[in-house]
């Protein structure tokens, strides 16, 4: 927990220097971290690997990752919530046009099984954000 404590606080202080008001958002994710990891049996190490974007590998990891980012809105059963990644873009100052890039780049992802599904796409968003310089924490 010590840990997740240590990269939320990276998370501010980036977005401090950003001149981002996160302190909203940090409690959301965090309270999306806590009722995710209660409600799919999460370990502490699978969000400690969300949370620094390294690929999930158990079942419990991946339904995680599909339950934070449906709770903090950026998907939506599954698929892809435009809306969603706009409202974060908007959010962090991101321009429109990149955040249109990012969604039609992930948007067609899907996978029959939830969790494989949730996980491919968030892992697609953090690809995303990368290649257009972006950063959605």
């Amino acid at each position: 927990m010590k840990l997740i404590i240590a990269i939320l606080i990276l998370i501010v202080s980036d977005a401090m220097a950003r001149n981002i008001d996160l302190e909203g958002k940090t409690k959301m994710m965090m309270d999306a971290i806590e009722s995710c990891k209660a409600s799919t049996g999460a370990s502490d190490l699978e969000i400690i690997h969300l949370m620094m974007h390294k690929q999930l590998e158990t079942k419990e990891g991946k339904c995680m990752s599909n339950c934070f980012y449906e709770t903090i809105g950026m998907l939506k059963d599954g698929k892809l919530n435009k809306e969603g990644v706009f409202a974060w873009g908007n959010s962090m100052g991101a321009p429109k046009e990149i955040i249109s890039k990012i969604t039609e780049e992930c948007e067609e992802i899907t996978d029959p099984d939830i969790c494989e599904s949730g996980m491919k796409i968030g892992n697609c968003l953090e690809k995303a954000t990368m290649k257009h310089a972006l950063n959605f924490d």
